[in-house]
């Protein structure tokens, strides 16, 4: 018999650290294979960039919050990430997202944050989405890195 007495009290903490919690976005709102999230996008799009920033703030602590409800201003744009593994009917699990600051960032546009769920990564989703995001901002520079597996992707990017 469980009794709140023998639960673990770190138990919901971890729970919810490393549960898989991919945002599913139905083809009916984007048939791009990267879609292209900003404040004029509708609710649903914009909450899948939330939850993906909350997971991505849990793991990271570095405070790219984003807000659906008043995302930031015109020149910042997150492109969501799928999922190769658990493609599912018509839609498609977002399982990562690269935030672009589109204005004159130190000589031109530039990739602000990546985030890739930790069940995902090391499968190339942002090898692959790279030449799409070159495609849609010319020019387009990795600021970070912030992290030591981002100074490796800005490497890999750079040399290819």
């Amino acid at each position: 018999m469980v009794t709140e007495r023998n639960i673990d009290p770190d138990a919901m903490w971890y729970t919810n650290r490393l549960a898989i919690r991919f945002p599913y976005v139905p083809d009916t709102l984007s048939t791009d294979r990267h879609p292209h999230v900003s404040r004029t996008s509708p609710v649903r799009l914009r909450r899948a960039v939330e939850q993906i920033c909350r997971q991505f703030d849990q793991e990271t602590e570095m405070g790219v919050a984003y807000n659906a409800s008043h995302p930031p201003g015109d020149h910042v744009t997150v492109v969501l990430i799928p999922s190769q593994c658990y493609l599912i009917g018509r839609a498609r699990l977002m399982a990562g997202a690269i935030g672009v600051n589109a204005r004159d960032y130190k000589g031109g546009p530039a990739a602000i944050w990546v985030y890739v769920d930790p069940y995902e990564r090391g499968r190339g989703l942002i090898d692959e989405a790279w030449p799409h995001m070159l495609r849609s901002w010319p020019g387009l520079r990795f600021a970070g890195p912030f992290t030591m597996a981002g100074e490796r992707l800005r490497d890999r990017l750079d040399a290819g």
